[in-house]
């Protein structure tokens, strides 16, 4: 083999290794930041505009995933998780691809069983916030904790 050929081999390598390696830091700094599960304003109240559910897990693909419900009457947002890093023990960063479509960074911040979005900020369109400093921009509302569920939530009447 010449050494093109190694170089080529090697790089080939460490990109099998390290998308490995990297995936099971991705599930594993999730993991450990207890991102995973099911989260609501109201752990008792269906799914609703006011009420909104998060629920994050791994994929049938082995992706981090998480979903987020506004109740029936609505189609839910598809987050893929792409990277997470976690800062200190109340934050994480996460970068995600929302409904297949958009590049968004988020920052979650963590208090006991409970969390917030803090910071959104689209990095596809023109990388403007859509939260920051836990506030909603285009309406000056505060983004609502959500408390972790022991159980699935409970169905909407029709």
């Amino acid at each position: 083999m010449n050494s093109v050929s190694v170089k080529v081999l090697l790089a080939a390598a460490a990109a099998l290794c390290c998308g490995t390696v990297q995936a099971a830091t991705l599930k594993d700094t999730l993991s450990a930041f207890g991102f995973f599960g099911t989260w609501a304003v109201d752990c008792a109240q269906p799914a609703s505009p006011v009420n909104n559910y998060r629920s994050a897990y791994v994929s049938q693909t082995g992706d981090p995933v998480f979903s987020e419900s506004l109740g029936s009457n609505s189609e839910p947002n598809i987050y893929v998780i792409l990277r997470a890093r976690q800062e200190g023990k109340d934050r994480i960063v996460l970068r995600v691809k929302i409904n297949g479509e958009f590049e968004q960074e988020l920052t979650i911040r963590k208090e006991g069983n409970r969390l917030r979005t803090i910071t959104n900020r689209d990095l596809d369109r023109h990388r403007k916030y859509v939260v920051r400093n836990g506030e909603v921009l285009s309406t000056g509302g505060n983004t609502p904790w959500l408390t972790r569920c022991d159980a699935p939530p409970p169905q909407s009447a029709h």
